[in-house]
């Protein structure tokens, strides 16, 4: 199987992406610390000066902004990102082409948001049907800001979806998101 033409397509994309950006845009554009994070599921951005964490099986920081980076698209280490970074060298990153959905970042901090009592009841409500937040604030005897608050923590990581339906917001508990927490963690603590 020749791998060529995807590995240049991924090469193509990441480089195209750093340009866009300029090497340093305003947030919410393609800066090279949003790149490089955007390449595992496993990375978070710090900012001051921006860089980007790699929390695999050994703990890596990289400052974009300091050093060049090499970036090495693989499907040989798929799905697992290594990172090599020496001190006195640019960092290597090698990235696979085909990374896991969710890492281990994600699924640690789904896991917290559903030991909230008042997320749990929302998630049960929202699991049967989708409800307006004005329903499941009279159901369960809170504010409506409340409500709002933990629903858009929930939306944040991916564990409730919303539909319109003319002026009003339904919200639903994804429940495949729900269902994969376990493979989740598993395969990020693998990855």
């Amino acid at each position: 199987m020749n791998v060529v033409p995807e590995l240049l397509r991924s090469a193509h994309a990441v480089r195209g992406r750093l340009a866009a950006g300029g090497g340093r845009g305003p947030a919410g554009t393609d800066e090279p610390a949003a790149v490089l994070a955007s390449l595992s599921p496993d990375a978070s951005r710090l900012t001051g000066p921006p860089r980007v964490v790699y929390d695999k099986l050994h703990h890596s920081v990289i400052t974009p902004a300091r050093t060049p980076v090499l970036l090495v698209p693989s499907r040989h280490n798929s799905p697992h990102l290594v990172v090599k970074n020496e001190p006195g060298l640019p960092p290597v990153l090698h990235y696979p082409v085909d990374a896991p959905e969710v890492g281990v970042t994600l699924a640690r901090s789904r896991m917290p948001a559903l030991t909230d009592p008042r997320r749990v009841r929302l998630c049960r409500l929202t699991a049967r049907e989708s409800m307006t937040t004005l329903d499941l604030a009279a159901r369960l005897s809170m504010t409506t800001p409340q409500v709002s608050r933990h629903l858009r923590a929930l939306r944040d990581l991916g564990l409730v979806r919303t539909e319109r339906s003319g002026r009003f917001v339904l919200y639903r508990l994804d429940l495949a998101a729900v269902e994969r927490l376990g493979q989740d963690v598993v395969t990020g603590l693998q990855h």
